[in-house]
């Protein structure tokens, strides 16, 4: 029997979540519940066993988040897999079920020629002749470290930043003052931080641009309301035609462990992040909109992450022409790659049916309710009646 190895194109994991009923129509009794949170997490960590044996990611053996904050919603993922190698070298488990496991599917594994990276616990010291002085730990990837006298030639301090503007003056806000989507100040939109938010899994600079489109769009509405009017929609109406009319999503990632990397780094959730500016703007497009331009877009639009470009189909930074075209050709490319049968299926397949199967449930129950009369009831079927957590709340 042939082994199940990973397809020469790697389709990039922070394109594979289908937006569709993760985002996009996703009842806010569900997207505010810790329910999407669970759901990720442990496919996640089954997908990264099935494909490497262990669930801390493919192919980690060293360097495990433990404990309460070994969970998807309170961490900080790392895409770059380049040391990870030389990491696992001797230390990769070789019991039955593993040898078993990997003979059938397993991710590919870098032939390290016997180089290694040793890891240990942070040093108490150095002597005077340059020794590092190591804590005791039972941690069998520290043990190689540990048993021989290190001396280091260089020593680089990883210890973080500080986020601190000293060429502002006193009256702008600090970054940990940021309560409008970590962009500006309540009652101030003359200062925008844009960047100044992390995702788990993702990336800085598409959220960045989004940032910047709901800053300036605000910014203007503020200095030229004449000119750039406040939509007048009514509650529950979309500011914009064939947009989703505006709501709260849950976009802060969790606090875990005594670490709240919401509070201290603006950690937020990609897709919902993203989905909650492309809200704030009017510019987040209905699903019947976008199911009259045909399959290729609206394939892109379902079953791909929240792109920035749909997000310019309908509102204030409209361009529907050069973001179909995106839409049908580059973006279709990527998101019609299933990057294996093994990845597709549970990051992308099992969500979609399992949260769609539960949408259908409450969706059909509304739909009763409200046929009966009881229209306070129905809308409390789907919605929450919670704000998420949002900046500047502990």
């Amino acid at each position: 029997m042939n082994r199940l190895r990973p397809e020469s194109y790697q389709k990039p994991v922070d394109t594979a979540i289908a937006s569709f009923l993760d985002t996009a129509y996703l009842p806010e009794r569900l997207q505010h519940s810790l329910l999407p949170w669970e759901v990720y997490d442990k496919t996640l960590k089954g997908l990264h066993w099935a494909v490497g044996g262990t669930a801390p990611g493919p192919d980690q053996w060293v360097g495990a988040v433990e404990g309460d904050r070994n969970n998807v919603d309170s961490l900080f993922l790392v895409k770059s897999d380049r040391a990870l190698p030389y990491l696992n070298e001797g230390l990769r488990a070789t019991d039955l079920l593993s040898r078993m496991r990997a003979y059938y599917m397993n991710v590919e594994l870098k032939d390290t020629k016997g180089r290694k990276i040793l890891t240990a616990p942070w040093p108490l010291a150095f002597s005077n002749e340059g020794i590092a002085v190591f804590p005791h730990s039972q941690k069998r990837e520290h043990q190689e470290a540990l048993a021989k006298l290190t001396r280091p030639d260089m020593v680089v301090l990883a210890t973080g930043y500080v986020r601190r503007f000293f060429f502002l003056s006193k009256e702008y806000p600090e970054p940990n003052e940021l309560n409008v989507r970590g962009i500006w100040r309540r009652g101030d939109v003359t200062a925008g931080f844009i960047g100044f938010v992390r995702p788990g899994i993702g990336a800085i600079p598409p959220l960045s641009e989004l940032q910047a489109q709901l800053w300036i769009l605000t910014l203007l509405r503020h200095k030229y309301p004449q000119q750039v009017p406040w939509p007048a929609a009514g509650p529950g109406q979309p500011d914009y035609p064939h947009a989703v009319p505006h709501y709260e999503v849950d976009y802060a990632l969790k606090a875990r462990g005594g670490h709240d990397l919401f509070k201290t780094k603006h950690g937020v959730e990609q897709e919902s992040y993203a989905y909650q500016l492309a809200l704030d703007m009017g510019a987040a497009p209905t699903l019947s909109f976008v199911w009259h331009h045909g399959y290729r877009a609206f394939f892109t639009w379902a079953m791909g992450s929240n792109f920035n470009t749909k997000f310019r189909l309908v509102g204030p930074w409209k361009w529907e022409t050069g973001a179909l075209a995106i839409m049908r050709s580059e973006l279709y490319n990527v998101v019609k790659q299933t990057g294996g049968g093994v990845f597709f299926t549970t990051y992308t397949i099992l969500p979609l049916f399992f949260f769609g199967g539960l949408t259908l449930i409450l969706q059909s129950i509304s739909a009763l309710l409200r046929l009966l009369g009881f229209k306070r009831q129905a809308k409390a079927v789907l919605g929450s009646g919670k704000v998420p957590r949002r900046e500047g709340k502990d």
